[in-house]
């Protein structure tokens, strides 16, 4: 399935990216669907932040960014744990088993919202629920009250390496109810950026690129799956990149390809890989939590 066309916020982009000293500020506006079924354009300056109806460039996110390990991971000493299981091993893993630092080598980045509201996300080890025992990564956030609002909890790691091939498999229970939710962004240094939002409603991967000579990204394209994520049962979702040329995207769901090695519209540019994976809730919504386990991620060179 291509790119389908029309508008798409990527407020979502700006605030993953936000962290890493990189923005989007989108001009959300329609354009004309070629042959390559180009979507909404989206495009910013340096130094900005949000969409249309965000706050203003000057205005400050309310950020609490936290680094928890230097090197290692969640396997370090965990012999039953599944990221022990794994051989090769990965690029990195993470099953949150760990008993001392579960959250090695992430990056916890807990983020209240444009206006400063009291609407924060949390990301916890959660003890009490997990797809493989005993524990999972749980990434909550109070209600956004409105459009300029996006708590956010989330994990991230730059990986400083550069592949071929780049694919992220995690577990994630989304609680019945539930909308869909943004969980991922996969970036390249200087490069490409993509964002997963899963849920029951759809799935889909948004592709978004670099603006030549700012901090600012274009999103062009996103990339709709053939089949949504359940809510209140555990499911496996796998996003992989290929570099290519040509640039390629595959996205399964419970074993299930929902997008299928889907030539990338644009020419790619590649990078060393920073992932962020957790919850990102922009307003006005209401409160929001999911579960994580066994993120898996693997670079090949």
């Amino acid at each position: 399935m291509g790119p389908r066309c029309g508008v798409y916020d990527v407020m979502m982009l700006s605030r993953w990216l936000f962290g890493l000293g990189l923005v989007v500020a989108p001009v959300i506006g329609a354009m004309g669907c070629g042959s390559g079924g180009s979507s909404g354009s989206t495009s910013g300056e340096a130094g900005a932040l949000g969409h249309a109806d965000a706050a203003p460039a000057d205005a400050s996110a309310s950020d609490t960014t936290t680094t928890v390990g230097q090197d290692g991971g969640s396997d370090a000493t965990t012999a039953t744990s599944y990221c022990a299981t794994l051989s090769p091993k990965p690029t990195l893993c993470s099953d949150f088993d760990e008993p001392t630092n579960p959250l090695v080598p992430w990056t916890v980045v807990n983020a209240n919202g444009y206006s400063g509201n009291p609407n924060v996300g949390m990301l916890t080890v959660d003890t009490a629920v997990s797809f493989s025992p005993p524990a999972s990564a749980k990434a909550a956030t109070n209600a956004a009250v409105d459009g300029g609002d996006a708590p956010e909890a989330l994990l991230r790691d730059s990986l400083g390496v550069t592949g071929s091939d780049v694919k992220v498999a995690f577990e994630v229970l989304i609680p019945a109810g539930t909308a869909d939710v943004q969980v991922l962004n996969v970036l390249f240094e200087n490069g490409d950026a993509f964002n997963l939002v899963v849920g029951p409603g759809e799935t889909k991967v948004e592709e978004c690129m670099p603006i030549s000579g700012t901090y600012g990204y274009n999103c062009p394209d996103y990339y709709p799956g053939d089949a949504g994520v359940p809510t209140g049962v555990w499911s496996n979702v796998t996003l992989e990149i290929g570099v290519g040329p040509p640039a390629t995207l595959t996205l399964t769901v419970g074993g299930q390809v929902v997008v299928d090695h889907t030539a990338i519209a644009s020419p790619f540019i590649n990078g060393a890989v920073t992932v962020t994976i957790g919850l990102f809730n922009p307003g006005p919504a209401p409160a929001k939590e999911i579960h994580l386990d066994n993120v898996v991620v693997n670079v090949t060179p």
